[in-house]
């Protein structure tokens, strides 16, 4: 599992990647002015062969969060890699909840 933590002065998130019997070797982070650039770099055996698969999540200075995944091989099932974005953030005196589960 790879994880990405963000906090602001009004909320905090995380982005979760889950990626069934794989391990996270390394991450690559460019923190630019206009955007926030992390990849994940996952390391799992496909037929017998180390493949290397890469998810790259972007934070945009709007809010907008991207997600791309690179090097899938043809051989994971559907379920099998998986990205969650979770979020809380202030709102007047009470807290409100994003949640979203991107597939």
């Amino acid at each position: 599992m790879g994880a990405l933590k963000v906090k602001g002065n009004n909320g905090s998130g995380m982005i979760f990647t889950y990626l069934q019997n794989g391990v996270v070797s390394e991450y690559q982070i460019s923190n630019g002015k206009k955007l926030l650039a992390v990849r994940m770099i996952f390391h799992r055996n496909v037929d017998g062969k180390n493949v290397e698969l890469k998810v790259l999540n972007l934070i945009h200075p709007s809010g907008k969060i991207s997600i791309y995944y690179e090097n899938v091989p043809e051989e994971m099932g559907k379920n099998e890699l998986r990205s969650n974005v979770y979020g809380r953030f202030e709102c007047g005196g009470n807290k409100c909840h994003l949640y979203s589960d991107l597939h």
